[in-house]
């Protein structure tokens, strides 16, 4: 039997969705771009996202 593991270092971009100085959600993006981060963001901002996912 031959095993092997590796620990690899991966990129995952996580918006803070934060109302009121409390962080209501942390919204995980695996596989999407900074942009697509960025976006999701200024979804929140400008009310686009209206609620969080408690």
């Amino acid at each position: 039997m031959s095993r092997e593991s590796k620990i690899v270092t991966e990129e995952v971009y996580v918006v803070e969705l934060i109302e009121d100085g409390e962080v209501k959600e942390r919204r995980y993006l695996p596989g999407k771009s900074i942009h697509y981060a960025e976006d999701c963001a200024e979804n929140w901002h400008n009310g686009v996202i209206r609620e969080a996912n408690v």
